[in-house]
């Protein structure tokens, strides 16, 4: 049985190797299509596969782009980790939803997202995925494999490789970023203020001395 996001179901009655199906979408958009099996004297169908549909109104609309970064302190599993997001779109779109999964029942909704996993076991696996929505209803994503061992984390992607996205060992939330950002204008501030009073202070002088 082949089932469409939509609702839509496609019911194959016999056993063959190779199933052809056709059908039409009317309204462009992202898609989910399943592949569901049932096996005999079985009462509920089996999942076999998923793949995302994307149909375009326009050969050249530019589907939602994901990508994301990561930092830790030092790796250590019992500390919040800091996912990071860039993500883009149509030029005649916009954004409409962003959210994060981070494979433990929990989401966030934010670009870049603080989050700390308790209870972990040795070789826990948690799948986080960040997606992206336009208002269209296309999605883009970028997700990794959260492991942790022995009180260590590993981020592995989708083909088992470890550090493909880019992954930093000292930690800065975004009000922390803020305050950096705040604090990195004190000091330019404060040299300025003392160049303008020793250049005042020299102005006065030369008139001072002209004068005499």
């Amino acid at each position: 049985m082949l089932q469409h996001s939509d609702g839509h179901l496609l019911k194959i009655a016999k056993t063959i190797n190779l199933v052809k199906k056709s059908t039409i979408y009317i309204k462009p958009g992202s898609y989910l299509l399943s592949l569901e099996v049932k096996a005999p004297g079985e009462v509920v169908y089996t999942l076999i596969d998923t793949i995302q549909l994307d149909i375009l109104a326009d050969a050249l609309y530019k589907l939602p782009e994901a990508t994301m970064k990561i930092a830790t302190t030092h790796r250590q599993s019992s500390k919040p980790i800091l996912f990071s997001s860039t993500y883009s779109t149509d030029h005649s779109t916009k954004v409409a939803e962003i959210i994060w999964g981070f494979g433990d029942g929990t989401t966030a909704k934010e670009k870049d997202a603080v989050h700390t996993y308790t209870n972990l076991q040795d070789y826990s696996t948690f799948p986080v995925i960040f997606r992206v929505t336009d208002e269209n209803g296309f999605k883009g994503y970028a997700g990794v494999i959260v492991a942790a061992t022995k009180g260590s984390l590993h981020f592995v992607d989708n083909l088992g490789r470890e550090n493909t996205i880019p992954v930093s060992d000292t930690i800065i939330t975004p009000t922390q970023h803020i305050e950096i950002m705040k604090q990195s204008w004190i000091i330019p501030v404060v040299l300025g203020g003392i160049a303008c009073i020793v250049i005042i202070f020299a102005i006065f002088g030369m008139i001072i001395r002209y004068k005499k």
